[in-house]
């Protein structure tokens, strides 16, 4: 059902790119795919530390996310509340950085909605990092800004993604896209943007085991 859903709003965003009251419609969706999700495999490990977070003091070399986590126990308690205003922060810079992007806003949330959200809505602290970047690569590509202003900008931004993931250290590199024409400045993003997904999946592993599996047997035939 969830899935004639999505199909159906997507294909009246198709037809509506820059249509505000379908935009809305997208970001309730996406909204609601993290506050009323019921089941993921990380679900069970995100409640635990949310519940015990009270008497630990989290992942230290992830303030931001303990700390998100922390505002969110004082003010709005249980989990689920929590997964609530988790969403609304996760919609509100997606939406930023959509409008930075393009007009278009409505195909592009539908372009993030087929590959990005999926993940992000089981593995929020990567998520949440990953939208933070894609906000600050906004900046990188506006080239009213001057390239100081840019780099000051994105490195604060890149800064707070990192304390909310580790991972998101790796996206440092993009700075070095301000250097060259927009053209190859997305390249640059986007090919880094797909490393990372490459590498941090679970084909990387597969494939990695498989070749090594292979060598070995040369090895010792």
């Amino acid at each position: 059902m969830l899935y004639i859903i999505a199909l159906f709003i997507g294909f009246i965003s198709i037809i509506l790119p820059r249509n505000k009251k379908q935009t809305g419609i997208l970001l309730l969706f996406i909204w609601a795919l993290f506050a009323l999700n019921t089941y993921n495999p990380d679900m069970a490990n995100y409640s635990y530390t949310y519940r015990t977070l009270a008497y630990t003091s989290g992942n230290d070399n992830e303030f931001g996310f303990v700390l998100l986590m922390k505002i969110a126990d004082i003010f709005v308690g249980s989990y689920r509340a929590f997964l609530m205003f988790f969403a609304f922060i996760y919609v509100f810079i997606l939406y930023n950085a959509a409008i930075r992007f393009t007009k278009n806003v409505n195909w592009f949330l539908i372009l993030f909605i087929l590959m990005p959200l999926w993940l992000d809505v089981t593995q929020l602290r990567s998520g949440l990092s990953t939208v933070i970047i894609f906000y600050g690569c906004s900046f990188l590509f506006d080239m009213e800004l001057s390239n100081k202003k840019s780099f000051i900008i994105y490195l604060c931004v890149w800064a707070i993604a990192v304390l909310i993931h580790q991972s998101a250290f790796a996206y440092i590199v993009f700075i070095l896209a301000r250097l060259f024409d927009w053209k190859k400045c997305l390249l640059t993003v986007s090919a880094g943007t797909i490393m990372m997904l490459f590498l941090t999946s679970s084909y990387f592993s597969k494939i990695f085991n498989l070749l090594q599996s292979i060598f070995a047997s040369d090895r010792f035939s």
